[in-house]
């Protein structure tokens, strides 16, 4: 079975959490999934999840997989320390136990 591509892992994530968001964050982040726009959909997605405190450890590490594939532990495209967020929001679950 071939891996899935980085816009199947995206959108396999958004199915995944769509229904914890807000219209609005759905809205948006199917926004840029619309115009594959891949990064910002993804970013914004685990900022959206980040915010509101929805990700569960394995999530985290899940997002930063993902947002490894996509290049965005380089280069961010919404904000500038998006990687530096998604380490510390796993640092903070592990700190809690929060699997």
């Amino acid at each position: 079975m071939e891996e899935p591509t980085d816009c199947e892992r995206v959108k396999e994530l958004f199915r995944k959490y769509r229904s914890l968001l807000s219209t609005d964050a759905v809205q948006s982040v199917k926004h840029f999934l619309d115009h594959d726009e891949w990064e910002i959909a993804f970013e914004g997605l685990c900022l959206e999840l980040m915010d509101a405190d929805l990700l569960t450890l394995s999530g985290v590490v899940e997002c930063m997989e993902v947002a490894e594939m996509l290049g965005l532990h380089e280069e961010s495209v919404l904000r500038g320390n998006f990687w530096e967020l998604l380490e510390e929001h796993r640092e903070l679950l592990e700190l809690l136990g929060r699997e």
